[in-house]
């Protein structure tokens, strides 16, 4: 059961979840919830050695940034364009350790300096990561990883793909790089021939045509494809995370805390009904999955979908 805890948020509980159930992280918008996903992938206060920061209404520079989060080890927190939302500085302020370090995901009209201005405030100084691009930034992030041992190429036009990915790079220390739709941007077809001793997954059509020599993993829409995300790249995992495939926010924070504890994410609708084969991957796998987590407010994934979830592992 979500529990509703400080400022409104949902919670995991203090305790370990119950056996067999889905259970809620998030709280009354997008922001609020990548503060809640943050405090319950970190509950010590001063747990985390970074931060990362993406804008809240726009994903394009944020795709890769789930995996790298937990490269850095930290947590991916969203906020307004303009201005350092007050419940994200609470919360770096909480999570952030003294030598922590915050890394900002994107230009100045992606953050604005007065994001840097609210950082600074608090005495840290922010490491802005910004290319030409969606796709530059994606590899001015790639950059941070050192040599690559596992890469996801996902879409950098749409996000639900990206979403599944970067839960799986998360989890295998991997890292996200974008594909221009069904091309493959030049410095990304570089990236790969300066790399040829990594791993090269292709998820999502558009990924698997820009990319014909990685490892396709592709299916009929986005819910298919997380599900064979989860199939492929994951061994009877214990948890695993969910979260809208309608909308970008919620899967970015969320991606990096289920890939921290080495679960996929799968994506769900908002109200209809879990899609059948999320349903039939979860009763497939219900002997081994014990919980799943669920990110986003009851706006962004209803109460009636959490307990079709819990259903499907029972």
């Amino acid at each position: 059961m979500a529990v509703a805890g400080a400022a409104g948020l949902f919670a995991l509980p203090a305790g370990p979840a119950a056996a067999d159930s889905a259970t809620r992280i998030g709280g009354a918008d997008r922001i609020e919830t990548s503060v809640a996903i943050s405090q319950a992938s970190y509950p010590k206060a001063g747990s985390a050695q970074a931060v990362v920061i993406a804008r809240a209404d726009d994903f394009a520079d944020a795709l890769a940034g789930t995996p790298f989060a937990v490269h850095v080890g930290g947590p991916l927190l969203i906020t307004d364009k303009a201005a350092l939302d007050v419940r994200v500085r609470e919360e770096i302020r909480r999570v952030l350790s003294a030598t922590g370090q915050v890394y900002l995901l994107g230009g100045a009209e992606a953050l604005s300096p007065v994001v840097v201005d609210g950082v600074t405030s608090l005495g840290f100084n922010p490491t802005r990561i910004a290319g030409v691009d969606r796709f530059d930034t994606a590899m001015q992030i790639a950059a941070l990883f050192g040599a690559p041992v596992k890469v996801m190429l996902c879409s950098g036009l749409s996000f639900p793909d990206a979403l599944s990915a970067g839960a799986a790079a998360a989890a295998s220390g991997g890292l996200v790089l974008l594909t221009n739709g069904s091309s493959l941007p030049p410095a990304v077809a570089q990236y790969l021939l300066d790399h040829p001793g990594a791993q090269y997954v292709a998820i999502g059509g558009p990924a698997a045509q820009a990319a014909p020599t990685a490892t396709p993993v592709v299916g009929v829409d986005r819910f298919d494809t997380a599900v064979r995300v989860a199939e492929s790249l994951f061994n009877a995992p214990t948890v695993v995370g969910a979260a809208s495939g309608d909308s970008f926010p919620d899967g970015l924070s969320g991606g990096a805390m289920i890939g921290k504890t080495g679960g996929p994410l799968l994506l769900v609708t908002g109200s209809v009904g879990i899609p059948p084969i999320v349903q039939a991957y979860l009763q497939a796998h219900a002997s081994t999955i014990g919980t799943v987590q669920v990110f986003g407010g009851p706006g962004a994934v209803s109460d009636a979908i959490l307990n079709d979830l819990t259903q499907a592992i029972s």
